[in-house]
Formats: structure tokens, C-alpha cells, sequence
């Protein structure tokens, strides 16, 4: 199925086109481009792990079910020495306190403790997180030695790295953009049908529909493989009641201008 926007497209004859927007300079049209398999949303960013964050902090760890193979472990992230209170709970927080009490499954990895002779490598199931506290069930582990009751932060060869489920894409943390930002996701990002082939980059202009979109950013998720395109949707729709282009369906076909300013 095509989507047809209901005005005439330009056609790619080279010729140069001044956009007359409000807040715009003059710009050269470069050509049109059509797409499929896209979709749009109001997401920033979709968290997987900790290395998609700046919670670089080695937990202590404490572990009060001794001699146990599979215990509940007590993760303590209060003990990094140079970073204030509120950051680290704000760090902790927007990984852990977005998960919720329900059974989510963690992983973690880069756990190798005291010269790798051990480590809390493994999959765990979250519990709670109060007072920059994580608790955790373990539900699998490799190399852990279950006759220590405590394991110190300088003790880690590497930051442990806590991972959501098995890093599919469906688990994921979501956090929202900007006002006045949206994103599209190009789910086959192959060939011509690449954002980053068709030379899209930041602040190149596109247009569809009725619309103008300010290119803010471009690349691949390497979690997803998609590309992601993060659009300003006020600077060339100042006045409008709403933007009316809508990209809503995977096997639509959308055409877009593209513009560089001059």
C-alpha cells in the first residue's frame, strides 16, 4: 500500500528551491526519496542495560544467605566515594526504579571478582530497589563462591553491567523526548531504503506531507539494528494548529524531500 500525500512532490531535477519558512534560510533541494517499513513515536531512548547510561558505579554487595548457591544478594550503590547523593540516586533510579515490582529478569555480566576467582555472573530476578539498594533473587550463576559475604567495589576487575531479560527489543526501558521532537524508526534499514545511504544527516531538512522536519539526529541502534531519526517539528511549522503528516503504518510507502541549507 502507498501513502499519497495529497499535494505534488518534487521531482529530483536538481533545480534549487528556497524554502520560505519561517526561521529558515535558503535551501537546495536534493532530491526525493521514498521509504517503507517506517514508524514514528515520541520515545528518546530505549534502555537495555546500565552501558546505556551513565550509572558507572561498582555496587557493594552483600550477600547474607551464606553457603547458599542461589541467594538473594543486596547490591548497594551508595558506595562510590566522588559522585553526590542525589546523582547517584538519580542514576540508580532511572535504571532500577523504572523496573517495578514485577518479576523482571536481569542479567548480569563484567562481574569478575578478586583476579576473576569468582564472579556474580548470572541471571537474577528483581525484587526491589530502596535507598539505592537493589535486591535481587538469583536465578542462575556462573563461578560464584557462595562462602563470601561481602563483595567490595575495588575489588571487580570491570563496572558490572546489568542487562534487562535477554536484551530483546521488547524489554526495554522507554524514556520520552523533548517537546516538539519526534522520532522515526526505519525497520529495514537496507540499501536505498537507509536513512544514512540516501545522505540524511543532522540538520538536513525533509520534508512529507504537508510538513518540514529539522533533522536533529541519525544513526543505528546497535541493539535493534533499526535507524533512528530524531526530528524537530517546530522550526518550520511555526503558526500551524498541528502537524498534520502522519507515519503510521509499516507497509505504507512515504516520500520524502530532502533539503540542505545553503
Amino acid at each position: 500500500m502507498f501513502r499519497t500525500p495529497n499535494y505534488y512532490q518534487k521531482k529530483n531535477t536538481g533545480e534549487t528551491v528556497l524554502i520560505s519558512s519561517v526561521g529558515s534560510l535558503p535551501s537546495k533541494f536534493v532530491k526525493s526519496v521514498r521509504f517503507i517499513g517506517l514508524q514514528s513515536d515520541l520515545v528518546k531512548q530505549r534502555i537495555y542495560s546500565t552501558e546505556d547510561t551513565k550509572l558507572n558505579i561498582t555496587p557493594k554487595v552483600y550477600n547474607k544467605q551464606l553457603n547458599t548457591n542461589l541467594p538473594s544478594l543486596f547490591f548497594d550503590f551508595n558506595s562510590s566515594g566522588k559522585i553526590t547523593d542525589q546523582v547517584r540516586s538519580n542514576l540508580v533510579t532511572d535504571f532500577f526504579g523504572k523496573l517495578g515490582v514485577n518479576n523482571q529478569t536481569l542479567n548480569i555480566t563484567h562481574s569478575g571478582y578478586d583476579y576473576n576467582s569468582c564472579s556474580l555472573n548470572g541471571s537474577y530476578t528483581f525484587l526491589w530497589l530502596e535507598n539505592n539498594i537493589v535486591y535481587m533473587q538469583a536465578v542462575s550463576l556462573t563461578n560464584f563462591d557462595s562462602t563470601k559475604s561481602m563483595f567490595y567495589p575495588e575489588k571487580f576487575s570491570e563496572i558490572p553491567v546489568f542487562t534487562i531479560g535477554n536484551a530483546s527489543p521488547d524489554d526495554n526501558i522507554v524514556t520520552a523526548l523533548p517537546v516538539d521532537q519526534v522520532r522515526i524508526v526505519n525497520k529495514v534499514p537496507c540499501g536505498t531504503n537507509s536513512f544514512i545511504v540516501q545522505g540524511i544527516v543532522p540538520r538536513s531538512i525533509v520534508e512529507f506531507g504537508e510538513d518540514k522536519f529539522r533533522v536533529i539526529d541519525v544513526y543505528l541502534n546497535s541493539h535493534t539494528k533499526e535507524e533512528e531519526m530524531i526530528l524537530d517539528t517546530k522550526e518550520f511549522n511555526v503558526g500551524k494548529a498541528a502537524i498534520t503528516s502522519v507515519i503510521d503504518d509499516l507497509q505504507s510507502v512515504y516520500m520524502f524531500n530532502i533539503y540542505k541549507q545553503i
